[in-house]
């Protein structure tokens, strides 16, 4: 399923009508990246949200999500990916 934002879109993933995780993925980079040192300076797109329900952990959703996005960006000419990453949350 996906939901389409201005510069994010929402893809989620889903296994007998439940939803089990998601990606958000930027087509155009926040203004906060502009002057960061990235390994590379050329146009990317950015997963910056991702989960899966604890349920579904360590069951390849979070594969296939960074697949997905790794073709989503392939699909619309883009070779660089990059991925904005924070510490686990536990509650």
């Amino acid at each position: 399923m996906h939901f389409e934002g201005q510069n994010c879109d929402l893809y989620v993933n889903e296994r007998d009508e439940n939803l089990v995780g998601f990606a958000c993925i930027y087509k155009v980079e926040p203004a906060e990246y502009t002057g960061l040192l990235w390994s590379m300076q050329e146009n990317a797109m950015i997963v910056h949200r991702m989960a899966v329900t604890p349920a579904y952990r360590r069951s390849g959703i979070g594969t296939e999500l960074m697949i997905f996005a790794d073709e989503f960006s392939l699909k619309n000419s883009v070779r660089y990916l990059k991925t904005y990453t924070t510490p686990s949350i536990r509650r």
